[in-house]
Order: structure tokens, then C-alpha cells, then sequence
């Protein structure tokens, strides 16, 4: 029991995660504002033509960041994601490319899951930045009472029984955070596995990962 509570602590995976969250914002906003502004920019100007050259832009984008997301959520996140991201056509020509582009699931998906970065990221990022900066700051009080002033609600902690209270309350709170953001990290986890795995067919990935070999 006190394994299971505590042992979030030493595990880098815990650290590695609070990372991965803390990136979500900054990440989640750009690329909200990159399609959002790319789809709108390229459908308005398809009537003159450039715009279908900023689609084949934005699309062949999307499918390069949803592949930065999926590397990003093995190295940081662990996620064991099935299959391999499609390789990106660069030698069938404009058209033919961009058709492939647009009937290829893997662009889609990768489209829902940087938009669903903006709200999920913002709300992760928040979340972690206001229990692991709460935890933090209680539990530094019974060194920095003495020489900052510390206020806790409308009081100010000035004995130092009022400022162990503080550490042990920060000790609750950074059990909590621990916890709190390895199920946010887990959410993202399936997420990637459910939205950026192989969709192709499990016979057409194995042939072409190996042969196969009938007992």
C-alpha cells in the first residue's frame, strides 16, 4: 500500500510525464493556431488556385506534427503505440499527393488529435502547474517563513508550528499531484494509442513487416 502511494516519487516515468503536460499548452496553441489559420487561408484562396497548394502545405504539416506526437508520446510517455506512422508521399506528383493526403486516415486523425491538444493541453497544463507549485511552495515554508513573508489564505505564517503544519499540508498536496498527473499522462497515453496507431489492416502491416510463418 504505501508502495503503491509513495512510489510515483522515484519513478522517472512520474517526472517524465509532468514534463509531457507541461509541453501540451505552448504545443496545443500552436498548433491550434497553425490549423486553424492554414485551413481557413487555403480554403478561402482555393478559387485562385494557391490555395490548393497551402492545403497540400498544411496537410502534408499535420501529418508531420501528428508524427512528432506519436514519437513524443513513446519517448516521454512510454505509449506503446501498434504499427508505424505512413510514410509521406513525395514522389507521385502535386495531385496525386494531395489526393492521397486527403483519403489517407492517418491525416484526419492527426488532424483531431492537435486540435484536441488545444482544450486537453490547456486543462493539463493548468492542472499541473497549480498542484505542483502549491506543493512546492508549502513545502518550502519551514525554511523561508523566517525570511518571506508567507501568507496561507489571510494569515501570515509566523511560528514554526503553523509552518509544519504547511510542509505536511504540501505533503498531501504533492502526493496528490503525483497521482493526479500520471492519470492525466495515462489519458494521454490511450488517446495517442486509440488516435495515432497504424489504422491499415493487421494482415497488410504483417506482411509488410516480415514473413510469416504458418506452423
Amino acid at each position: 500500500m504505501t508502495e503503491s502511494l509513495f512510489g510515483a516519487f522515484t519513478r522517472k516515468e512520474s517526472y517524465l510525464n509532468i514534463v509531457y503536460l507541461l509541453l501540451s499548452f505552448p504545443l496545443g496553441i500552436f498548433y491550434f493556431i497553425f490549423v486553424i489559420v492554414g485551413l481557413s487561408v487555403s480554403l478561402g484562396l482555393l478559387f485562385v488556385g494557391v490555395g490548393l497548394l497551402i492545403l497540400w502545405i498544411v496537410l502534408a504539416a499535420i501529418r508531420g506534427l501528428a508524427v512528432w506526437e506519436r514519437n513524443l508520446a513513446v519517448w516521454l510517455l512510454e505509449a506503446r503505440i501498434a504499427g508505424r506512422p505512413p510514410r509521406v508521399v513525395s514522389d507521385q506528383g502535386f495531385f496525386k499527393s494531395l489526393k492521397q493526403y486527403l483519403i489517407d486516415s492517418w491525416t484526419w486523425r492527426g488532424l483531431v488529435f492537435l486540435v484536441l491538444k488545444f482544450p486537453l493541453g490547456i486543462f493539463s497544463f493548468v492542472v499541473c502547474v497549480v498542484l505542483v507549485s502549491a506543493s512546492l511552495a508549502l513545502l518550502v515554508t519551514p525554511l523561508a517563513y523566517r525570511h518571506v513573508p508567507i501568507m496561507f489564505f489571510d494569515r501570515r505564517i509566523g511560528t514554526s508550528e503553523e509552518a509544519l503544519i504547511c510542509f505536511l499540508l504540501g505533503l498531501g498536496i504533492a502526493l496528490l499531484s503525483i497521482h493526479v498527473t500520471n492519470a492525466l499522462a495515462a489519458l494521454w497515453r490511450t488517446l495517442a494509442r486509440l488516435i495515432l496507431a497504424d489504422a491499415r489492416p493487421v494482415s497488410h502491416v504483417a506482411a509488410r513487416s516480415g514473413p510469416i510463418i504458418i506452423p
